[in-house]
């Protein structure tokens, strides 16, 4: 059975608008549509989260992952996308946390 292959554009695609309403106070902010853009918002919406006391270890395991992923290739790159993906997943309930409680 082939695995599905993730891709920088992937993760950005299922998780920059969820990561932009945290950013902006008025949840309008421009959703990231490049890698450099994404980890930018994401390292905000977590100072977010963390000025609200919210558990922000997920998103912030997502970026370390992707940071490593940006420096790799091949297999490994795979497995640090997996990673940072699965991550956040569990940071997108957060972040939807977020949105409706501010």
């Amino acid at each position: 059975m082939p695995t599905k292959t993730i891709t920088f554009e992937s993760i950005i695609d299922r998780y920059a608008k969820a990561v932009a309403v945290v950013v902006d106070e008025d949840h309008d902010a421009t959703p990231a549509t490049n890698l450099d853009a994404f980890l930018g918002q994401l390292q905000d919406a977590i100072e977010s989260l963390d000025q609200c006391h919210m558990d922000s270890d997920d998103a912030d395991s997502a970026v370390t992952y992707l940071i490593d992923a940006r420096d790799s290739g091949g297999a490994e790159q795979q497995i640090l996308l997996a990673k940072a993906e699965q991550h956040l997943v569990r940071a997108r309930d957060l972040f939807d946390d977020y949105a409706t409680a501010f």
